[in-house]
């Protein structure tokens, strides 16, 4: 009689133990769901992110126009998605408050994301960083445009020899020119001649001509004794550094 009273409680006790067991288990699979899940959601946040922000005139209102950062509807804003091997964008259209909104952008790493705007024959615009989640909303300013060099000034140049060949008999030159708009509009050239594009002097026979500018979209174009640059330039001071060899 007690064996089997011992053996009876035996067999409760396991299926008590197997049950408790079960029990955490299924716990355990069912937070280990729901961390997934969270995980999950928390992932495609990540993946998918909205790019919006305004854009705005900072030229004071001085012609009863909409500037004095007054918004700049119907103006076409791009987001640029690029690689080392590819490059792709999408594009939309400011309202009548200047905002503008990606939605769905695909986070990847590796790609570098930049929002730009074209007003009054001047680009404009800004790296965004993705890697933290979705950016705070962005304030890209634009300018009135002006066509008249008499905006824009050097504030300093200086001129570095880096070294001379002997075999070619050319010396290394580096230059560095600060370029000032001291006004409250974007210097764009070009609209007046040739005369009216941002120009630099290179001496006689020189060549090998590099020019490093952040002025966006600028092109370099050659013109007599020299170059030009053909970029917008807007207010604030702005570095144009050029390496070239001459005899």
């Amino acid at each position: 009689m007690n064996l089997v009273s011992v053996s009876i409680c035996s067999r409760r006790a396991a299926c008590a133990a197997l049950a408790l067991l079960l029990g955490l288990a299924l716990a355990f699979a069912l937070g280990t769901a729901a961390e997934a899940q969270r995980a999950a959601a928390t992932e495609a946040q990540r993946a998918a992110a909205t790019v919006a922000g305004r854009v705005v005139n900072a030229t004071p209102d001085a012609n009863g126009g909409n500037g004095g950062g007054g918004a700049v509807a119907g103006a076409a804003v791009t987001l640029h998605m690029q690689t080392l091997e590819t490059q792709d964008s999408v594009r939309t259209i400011t309202d009548a408050q200047g905002r503008f909104r990606f939605e769905g952008i695909a986070v990847e790493p590796g790609v570098i994301y930049a929002v730009s705007v074209r007003y009054q024959d001047a680009l404009y615009g800004e790296q965004v960083s993705l890697r933290e989640g979705e950016p705070p909303p962005l304030t890209i300013r634009v300018y009135d445009a002006a066509y008249d060099l008499d905006v824009i000034r050097v504030g300093a140049s200086s001129l570095l020899f880096a070294g001379a060949d002997r075999a070619t008999q050319t010396i290394a030159a580096l230059e560095i020119v600060k370029v000032v708009n001291d006004s409250d509009h974007t210097f764009v050239p070009g609209n007046q001649g040739p005369m009216s594009l941002l120009r630099f002097g290179l001496p006689p026979g020189a060549d090998g001509l590099q020019v490093d500018t952040r002025l966006l979209g600028a092109d370099i174009v050659q013109v007599d004794r020299g170059f030009a640059v053909l970029g917008s330039v807007p207010p604030g001071t702005h570095d144009i550094m050029f390496t070239y060899r001459f005899p």
